[in-house]
């Protein structure tokens, strides 16, 4: 409990990253104070994975997943989502974010989730690279208007 104003922090880098790319993404006045509040309630949760990469007792990243499961017309019901992956720029290059995946998979496979969705922007060109050669392929576009 005591890293998360670390993440919380993190989150935010995310959400100002994200927010460059499309300003649908404008964090809200409290957003840090809400990314502690969420994240606290991702760890006592137990359908969360919060998972933090440390370098000398900072934290450096991070990743969220959560179980899901999908309405039971599908054949498939459980499915592991991917929330967030974040690792800071310097630290990048270097493995970690494939570390904190591989404990993502182990915990997803402890609870029969053997499929695995996420989400990232198209217009991120770190994640529209990353992803694929982890072996993610798109199969469904998500699409938003506002009216």
């Amino acid at each position: 409990l005591k890293d998360i104003p670390q993440i919380a922090q993190l989150g935010l880098a995310i959400l100002k990253f994200h927010q460059k790319i499309d300003p649908y993404f404008k964090a809200a006045p409290d957003a840090l104070k809400s990314y502690q509040k969420y994240f606290r309630s991702c760890i006592y949760s137990r359908k969360s994975l919060l998972l933090v990469a440390e370098f000398e007792g900072q934290i450096i990243g991070y990743s969220l997943s959560q179980l899901v499961n999908r309405p039971p017309v599908f054949a498939i019901q459980k499915i592991g989502l991917i929330s967030d992956v974040f690792i800071m720029e310097k630290f990048r290059r270097q493995g970690l974010s494939k570390k904190l995946l591989q404990e993502n998979y182990r915990w997803f496979k402890k609870h029969q989730r053997h499929h695995v969705h996420l989400i990232y922007h198209q217009k991120n060109p770190l994640a529209s690279q990353a992803w694929p050669k982890q072996g993610y392929q798109q199969f469904m576009s998500y699409n938003r208007l506002k009216i």
